[in-house]
């Protein structure tokens, strides 16, 4: 069951999100929605907070910005 993004947890849980986009722009066009597995990071020293997918071999995050909803990954 998908949830509202409101009430996502931010505690660094793996969910899956759908309804935004990622930071990286996948060149192959498609109407399916994008479902991603992702965790809430913050970084308190640099006030930098965001739901985080992978990671890029240079250490950047890849981010998914302004998901719509949320849900738990299955068992």
């Amino acid at each position: 069951m998908w949830l509202d993004i409101s009430s996502e947890p931010k505690d660094g849980t793996w969910v899956l999100l759908k309804g935004g986009e990622p930071s990286f722009v996948d060149p192959r066009p498609s109407n399916e929605p994008k479902v991603v597995t992702a965790r809430w990071v913050d970084w308190e020293e640099s006030a930098y907070e965001c739901w985080v997918m992978g990671w890029f071999d240079g250490g950047y995050p890849i981010t998914y910005d302004a998901p719509t909803y949320w849900t738990t990954l299955p068992k």
